[in-house]
């Protein structure tokens, strides 16, 4: 007798659809980057308390949030967390001050959840500090005690002796003319800052049940022990005492407040072609450092032209060589909102030396003047990851120092015009 092996379209017709079922299932709702202290919580741990928060283990695939998060120190033991989030094309920068690890990662997980589903967070009425990321919560001091097994036929602690009658069963013991009545044996208290709802867990009654007696739990005939005895329950907090209600009507949590927005440093090389300066459109390099806060970007630089040429001859035998060197300063403000692109207008002022040098007489001199421009200009950025941008500026500048060149026996060279533009296109790096 042989046993034939399933088909094997069969087999793969089955992973096809448990693949096409996980696929409609949709995606996890954060996938974080986190960069932390050893001590502090791992990524898993924050993105399972978004979970909880949510109260959904996936999303549609249009509220999944990418996020990264770095965990730094903020001095005198508080820790500060920069964390971005990318949900589609929308791009969020965020900057939250911590006492603790698990402050950090509580908050973090907050705001993750409220940035993928508000709604969700606030129908669930869910309040900081009962989740996940909480230490865990010790057992109730009245839980009966475990007992070790004992030889066979051995009476436990609190039996009745052999042939005595069963003890008289005890009502519920009546209300305290003080206040209401203490919980029933069993219930637990739910740990603070939990959401209100309270777990009780009602001993087996009546013969046969097998539960065990209170034994030495209990007081005097079997009666509760007073608070504050060995084995008393906890009393229960006023939210057990007002019951589920009042946690459906606990407000949603406020999202912790955003500390100062978040600064970053670029390094910035570009080439360019100026116009107006030199005595035509001339190419050059240049390179900048930027400081960044929030939407404000203070920017400086320096470019190079190197070399351009002026002739006073048809024949350009008799001219002037050019050269530009400058210091450049832009102070600009971002207009779009995070995300991908930028677009920022900027003021900019440029500080330079110009240097010319004849030929075509028979003593050829040098000579330098000062170069100062300033006026409007823009700077437009994409970017193509955390560190990496591409950046085009256009500058159109009112040139205060319009020095003019002369060559001996032949006469004026050269004389930069009132107006001068530049573009330049490049990259940064940032940090």
């Amino acid at each position: 007798m042989r046993v034939r092996p399933p088909a094997m379209a069969t087999v793969f017709a089955g992973l096809a659809l448990a693949g096409l079922a996980v696929a409609d299932g949709g995606a996890a709702p954060v996938s974080l980057t986190w960069d932390a202290p050893p001590a502090c919580s791992d990524a898993k741990t924050i993105e399972a308390e978004v979970q909880r928060l949510l109260g959904v283990s996936t999303v549609s695939p249009e509220k999944h949030v990418v996020a990264r998060a770095k965990v730094v120190s903020a001095g005198r033991g508080a820790l500060r967390v920069q964390l971005t989030t990318d949900r589609g094309a929308a791009h969020g920068v965020r900057t939250v001050d911590a006492a603790s690890c698990r402050a950090a990662a509580e908050s973090t997980a907050l705001i993750l959840a409220l940035t993928i589903d508000p709604a969700q967070v606030a129908a669930r009425g869910v309040a900081s500090g009962a989740g996940a990321i909480a230490a865990p919560v010790p057992a109730p001091v009245g839980a009966p005690p475990v007992e070790r097994a004992g030889p066979a036929g051995a009476p436990r602690s609190g039996d009745a002796a052999p042939g005595a009658p069963p003890p008289a069963a005890s009502g519920p013991p009546s209300p305290s003319p003080g206040g209401p009545a203490a919980p029933p044996s069993g219930s637990v208290a739910p740990p603070s800052g939990a959401s209100g709802v309270t777990a009780s867990v009602a001993p087996p009654s009546g013969p046969g049940s097998g539960a065990p007696p209170l034994g030495d739990a209990g007081g005097a005939n079997g009666e509760p022990p007073a608070p504050g005895e060995p084995g008393a329950a906890p009393p229960a907090s006023d939210a057990a005492q007002r019951g589920p209600a009042a946690a459906r009507r606990s407000p949603a949590p406020e999202p912790p407040r955003a500390g100062p927005p978040p600064t970053s440093i670029a390094i910035a090389a570009f080439g360019m072609v100026d116009q107006g300066s030199m005595p035509s459109a001339a190419l050059g390099i240049g390179g900048a450092i930027a400081w960044m806060s929030g939407r404000a970007r203070v920017e400086a630089g320096a470019a190079s032209l190197p070399a351009s040429t002026a002739s006073v001859t048809a024949d350009g035998s008799r001219g002037g060589h050019f050269q530009l060197a400058m210091a450049q300063l832009r102070v600009c403000y971002d207009i779009l909102p995070a995300g991908l692109f930028s677009l920022s207008p900027c003021a900019a002022g440029e500080v330079g030396s110009m240097a010319a040098t004849g030929f075509g007489v028979q003593a050829p001199s040098s000579g330098t003047a000062l170069f100062v421009a300033a006026g409007p200009g823009i700077l437009g950025a994409i970017r193509l990851g955390d560190a990496f941008a591409l950046r085009v500026t256009a500058d159109l500048g009112l040139v205060f120092t319009r020095a003019q060149f002369v060559l001996d026996q032949v006469g004026a060279v050269h004389q930069p015009s009132v107006f001068a533009g530049s573009a330049a296109l490049g990259g940064e790096i940032r940090f």
